[in-house]
């Protein structure tokens, strides 16, 4: 058999399932670099992340396919509160298990920032026991 290439990997920004069995396999593989990573008190750009795990699983085919939007769904804020209206209302209606909110450069968060606080407002107006 030849060597194995891979095209890419979809990295949205939801959660991920890891089993602990495959994190000590790399572990046990890579135990220099990741005893290096966790000797630090905060990330520097050459310490390794999560998503080496998650590569490692995907490159095994140690996962689970799911529909798209079975899970949740990574949404992007545009400028202007009419242009987010589905965004608003996935979350007062919990319309989803888990989402993502991605601002960018190009976007004034400022005005978007009390909306979205109203949405969730909505959904969960206790404070939570972190939150107070």
């Amino acid at each position: 058999m030849g060597e194995h290439h891979f095209k890419c990997f979809a990295n949205n920004h939801l959660a991920f399932s890891y089993l602990k069995s495959e994190c000590n396999d790399l572990w046990d593989k890579e135990f220099i670099e990741l005893d290096e990573t966790c000797s630090h008190k905060f990330r520097s750009k050459l310490d390794y992340t999560d998503w080496l795990i998650r590569y490692w699983q995907l490159a095994k085919g140690c996962f689970e396919p799911i529909g798209r939007h079975e899970k949740g769904k990574v949404y992007e804020i545009y400028n202007g509160v009419e242009q987010n209206q589905e965004l608003f209302k996935i979350i007062e209606n919990q319309a989803m298990p888990m989402i993502c909110i991605n601002d960018n450069d190009n976007v004034d968060f400022e005005p978007m920032k009390e909306r979205i606080k109203q949405a969730f407002d909505k959904i969960l107006p206790e404070k939570s026991s972190f939150e107070k």
